[in-house]
């Protein structure tokens, strides 16, 4: 999580927001990935540092929205052999800490056979921060958005994460 963005989210809840056009979402799948999902105009990669035990490096992919003042990322990691609920931990408190956030909910999700886990927190700017992190294989996906009108399950949250989708090949589970 160290470089999802925090800084350029927290930048970008300045501005009033609005709801993504549905013409910009567009079908991304990062060469690395094995997966799939809608982000909402063409995100810019760069290598990031994981927090959960045992993850190594992976790449980050960010798209920031000023006029609607969110954000989306994708992280693809390689996996570790540390339990999915100790890398999820490391994970959260990480992201909770960096945001100075308060956690406002936690959840398991699944997509298909694919089970992982959702939290939401509150910023100190008054912003909502959604994020989910799933294995695959030996793979973790972390995806995350950021905006003071966010909801979860509900109108741009809903379109990036219930676009989410991994090849067959990744494997599943937690």
């Amino acid at each position: 999580l160290t470089a999802l963005g925090i800084g350029g989210f927290v930048l970008y809840q300045r501005f009033e927001s609005t709801a993504i056009p549905a013409s910009a979402w567009v079908e991304f799948a990062p060469p690395e990935g094995q997966c799939r999902l809608l982000m909402p105009g063409s995100p810019v990669a760069r290598e990031v540092v994981m927090h959960g035990p045992g993850l190594r490096s992976g790449n980050k992919y960010t798209v920031l929205r000023e006029r609607e003042d969110m954000g989306f990322f994708l992280t693809c990691a390689p996996g570790a052999k540390a339990s999915f609920d100790d890398v999820y931990a490391a994970e959260r408190d990480y992201l909770l800490k960096a945001l100075k956030g308060r956690l406002t909910r936690e959840a398991d999700v699944s997509r298909g056979s694919l089970v992982g886990k959702e939290l939401q927190a509150e910023t100190t700017g008054g912003g909502v921060v959604l994020a989910r992190l799933y294995r695959a294989g030996d793979r973790y996906y972390l995806l995350l958005a950021g905006g003071p009108k966010l909801r979860a399950g509900q109108g741009d949250a809903a379109r990036f994460f219930d676009s989410f989708a991994v090849a067959e090949t990744a494997g599943h589970g937690r």
